[in-house]
C-alpha cells in the first residue's frame, strides 16, 4: 500500500486560493463560495476575513497573532490573502481545523445542507 501524501489544512486552503480562477469558472455552486466566490461583495468579504480573524482569537489566543495581523492586513488588500493563508497554517492542526470548521458553518450557502 502507498503511502497517502500529507498536506496540511492551511496548505489546502492554499491550493483553493491558487485555483481562484478554475473555481470561478466551475459551475459546481459550492466552488463558488465564501472568500473564493467571485459574487461576493468587497464588504462581505472583509466581514468574512474579520469573522475569520475572530474565530483564530478565539480558538488559538495569543498564539494566533501572526494570523489575526495577517487577516487584518487582507482585510485591507485583498493580495494579502495568500500570506494571511500561510499564517493560518502555522497554526496548530487541531486549532487551525476548529477554526475552518467553525467558520464553514457560520457562512454555509443557504438553500439545502444540514441545518
Amino acid at each position: 500500500m502507498a503511502a497517502l501524501p500529507i498536506i496540511s489544512l492551511g496548505r489546502a486552503v492554499a491550493a483553493v486560493v491558487a485555483d481562484l480562477d478554475i473555481r470561478r469558472r466551475c459551475q459546481c455552486p459550492g466552488a463558488r463560495y465564501g472568500l473564493w466566490s467571485d459574487t461576493t461583495d468587497p464588504c462581505e468579504r472583509v466581514a468574512r476575513l474579520r469573522s475569520l480573524r475572530t474565530l483564530v482569537r478565539v480558538f488559538a489566543g495569543p498564539a494566533g497573532t501572526t494570523a489575526e495581523a495577517a487577516l487584518a492586513a487582507a482585510e485591507i488588500d485583498p493580495a494579502m490573502v495568500g500570506t494571511a493563508v500561510d499564517a493560518l497554517d502555522r497554526l496548530p492542526a487541531l486549532t487551525l481545523r476548529r477554526v475552518l470548521s467553525t467558520y464553514a458553518g457560520i457562512h454555509r450557502p443557504s438553500g439545502g445542507g444540514r441545518s
